[in-house]
């Protein structure tokens, strides 16, 4: 795989999490929804949400109840920054510049690149989360095909 293919966008199929005792989960939902952008210029955004994520009843921005604004944040994540792809590895590292989750901002975030029949597969080295380590696969389509 060579970086120019990974050029563009592309649109979240699959996410599925297992964990380090075997669980499988789909942690964005059955439909998952997100974009993932490279451009030439080395920067890259991500934006992933669980498709069904109830809306705010008060329709305010910044007036969520509790359970709402907790609901939308874990059915989301968003980061941006720059990448750099090493042909070697396989690797892509997303060079996290904003995140919504703050403990990602200023860190490297590296993901596991292939392309399988014209769709994009990154997977994650274990992460953190509920007390345990889950590696994530994802599966992008280019946006537009």
């Amino acid at each position: 795989m060579h970086r120019d293919e990974l050029l563009g966008a592309w649109l979240l199929e699959s996410c599925i999490s297992k964990s380090s005792s075997g669980t499988q989960v789909s942690p964005m939902g059955d439909a998952p929804r997100g974009l993932l952008i490279y451009s030439e210029s080395g920067h890259m955004a991500a934006v992933l949400e669980k498709s069904g994520r109830p809306k705010f009843a008060s329709d305010d921005l910044l007036r969520g109840t509790p359970d709402e604004v907790r609901q939308a944040f874990e059915g989301s994540t968003a980061y941006a920054g720059t990448f750099e792809f090493d042909e070697k590895t396989g690797t892509v590292t997303h060079h996290a510049s904003v995140a919504t989750y703050p403990n990602w901002e200023e860190t490297d975030q590296v993901r596991f690149a292939k392309l399988v029949g014209g769709k994009l597969e990154l997977t994650t080295p274990p992460i953190r989360a509920g007390g345990q380590s889950w590696v994530m696969a994802l599966q992008w389509r280019r946006a537009g095909a």
